[in-house]
């Protein structure tokens, strides 16, 4: 009895023409079971690739070598190919009953979860060495603050005193140098200027991120504007000699913007002398 596992060397050589090879999924291909009363039988393919069936028609144009193939007969057991449009893409399932995919699709979010997860690494905390460099901010001194506040309301009172005496007494100037009021006048209101603008920059300081002045130009404008006051004051004494109540009350309202000069220059000195001392800061040491 021939040993029905083993090949005869009589097979006649395969042809040119491909086998009659149809996808297991293809159902324009596939007859179904009904229709052929179970006669057609789906066989593996005789290289053993599970996923290519050859038909029934491909078994008689190989004669015997479809003897030696691994047949699979379609019975009531298994499941029925599905009726399909052309050009629907099929699956399997678990249960190898093949879907389509336009029925059941993978979800993007599944598939993407392990190559979308990103660690941020926590952010590293300052040395000690980074926290010395750091420059903090500091408001501004008060006490420089009022002292400008001071410098504007005493220039407004030494031009405003000096220029109404005339009004206030009815009387004329009882001098006959007048050059050196007009000088008075001018430094007066580029105290105020100065003294006005010094009080802005401590508010944006105070109350914004605006930066000071540097130090080296507030120096010299203090210590220009003190020698300009320094001058008229002591000129102003030495020239205009006027006791109280003399011309009509007209001596009272000038002494009374003299005051005014004197805190001014005083008050530029003091600014003066705190802002060198200020700078003098590289010479202090710093622990």
């Amino acid at each position: 009895m021939r040993n029905p596992f083993r090949k005869d060397k009589n097979i006649p050589p395969t042809t040119t023409e491909s086998p009659a090879t149809i996808n297991a999924w293809d159902s324009s291909k596939v007859e179904d079971y009904t229709t052929n009363n179970g006669n057609n039988h789906l066989s593996l393919s005789e290289n053993n690739n599970p996923f290519t069936l050859s038909s029934s028609d491909a078994v008689n144009n190989y004669g015997e070598k479809t003897e030696h193939s691994t047949t699979l007969t379609n019975t009531n057991n298994h499941h029925p190919s599905p009726s399909t449009t052309p050009g629907t893409t099929m699956m399997m399932d678990r249960n190898n009953t093949p879907e389509s995919l336009s029925t059941k699709s993978p979800q993007p979010a599944a598939i993407h979860t392990r190559s979308a997860s990103i660690e941020i690494p926590p952010l590293p905390y300052p040395t000690e060495g980074e926290k010395a460099t750091t420059p903090i901010k500091k408001n501004p001194n008060k006490g420089r603050f009022f002292v400008r506040v001071w410098q504007m309301i005493a220039a407004i009172g030494a031009f405003g005193f000096q220029v109404g005496a005339t009004p206030y007494s009815g009387h004329d100037m009882p001098f006959s140098k007048i050059g050196l009021l007009y000088y008075i006048y001018a430094i007066c209101w580029f105290s105020f200027i100065w003294s006005l603008f010094n009080i802005y920059v401590y508010l944006t300081r105070r109350f914004g991120k605006g930066s000071k002045i540097k130090r080296p130009v507030s120096i010299l404008m203090d210590c220009f504007i003190a020698a300009l006051f320094g001058v008229g004051t002591f000129y102003e004494f030495a020239m205009y000699k006027c006791p109280p109540g003399a011309y009509d009350g007209w001596c009272n309202f000038f002494n009374t913007g003299s005051f005014f000069l004197v805190t001014l220059f005083a008050t530029y000195v003091l600014q003066t002398l705190w802002d060198v001392f200020g700078g003098m800061s590289c010479l202090r040491r710093h622990d």
